[in-house]
């Protein structure tokens, strides 16, 4: 396809307006030689994986939320390993390993800990099991918080035309539908999985819940429903401010949907969604 073809510009990273092309030589080289060793790292840590239609489904039992984490990131390695290996991907996590970005990252990192132990155990589980840095799957599980705080620059996406949407309807016998449509652009839909989790039922087990999941993430985050009859979708929300703190949407929607909360129905979800303390935001 021509690179100069609106319909073909690249889709993981939208250029902000045609003057952009418009660089100099200079530039130009410097953008390409930047593409290039983003690329160059992102082959020597991660593999690309072929792209599989449709999206497999992954089905866990588990113990505790490590246990969850660690079979997650085991049976989904191969996924999680071609969507890190995404220049997407790749830049931000570039930015989460230096300056302010860091200092974000660790921030967040320390406060969903302090909120949802829990669910930190489960990130750590799925980095042992994919056998990838603590670092890397805290970004991947934490990019709707991380992503806005990046500098304005070429390679950054333009998100502001897209956007997830939900339409539903109910019938003259009460029977409800609903749906989803995912916005997010770039590769990561060639990596997308189903998993179901199912908690043993032990006090430290994890409820049971399942989703469409973005890789390495946790379970939760996108369209997702747990043994208690309650669906959740989010359409993700981009103040002109984050801040670089707080808490992420993934950390606070899994533990509504899937944790105690969950439980007790669509007000128990609603309740445990209505902390403050988000990082960013998001409709839910």
């Amino acid at each position: 396809r021509s690179p100069l073809a609106a319909s073909s510009l690249p889709t993981p990273f939208m250029f902000r307006s045609w003057r952009t092309l418009l660089c100099t030589r200079r530039e130009a080289l410097c953008y390409l030689c930047t593409a290039l060793a983003v690329a160059a790292i992102a082959f020597a840590r991660y593999a690309p994986v072929a792209q599989v239609y449709p999206p497999p489904l992954f089905k866990i039992t588990a113990a505790t939320h490590y246990d969850a984490g660690l079979q997650h990131g085991v049976i989904a390695a191969d996924r999680i390993f071609g969507w890190l290996a995404s220049l997407e991907m790749q830049t931000l996590l570039d930015f989460a390993s230096h300056g302010a970005g860091a200092a974000a990252l660790k921030q967040m990192m320390a406060d969903n800990t302090a909120a949802y132990p829990h669910l930190a155990d489960e990130v750590r589980g799925i980095s042992d099991g994919a056998k990838i840095p603590l670092h890397d799957a805290w970004v991947a599980t934490l990019i709707n918080e991380l992503e806005p705080l990046m500098p304005d620059r070429p390679l950054q996406r333009d998100r502001s035309p897209g956007h997830c949407s939900d339409v539903y309807a109910v019938d003259g016998a009460g029977n409800f539908s609903e749906g989803h449509n995912e916005d997010w652009p770039g590769p990561v839909h060639d990596f997308y999985y189903y998993l179901a989790i199912t908690g043993t039922g032990e006090p430290n087990s994890p409820g049971s819940c399942a989703g469409l999941i973005y890789p390495g993430a946790l379970a939760g985050w996108a369209p997702s429903w747990n043994a208690h009859g309650v669906y959740l979708t989010q359409n993700s929300l981009f103040p002109n401010v984050s801040v670089p703190r707080g808490l992420g949407s993934a950390f606070v929607q899994t533990d509504a949907l899937c944790g105690e909360s969950g439980a007790r129905g669509l007000d128990g979800v609603v309740k445990a969604l209505s902390r403050g303390g988000w990082s960013s935001g998001a409709s839910v």
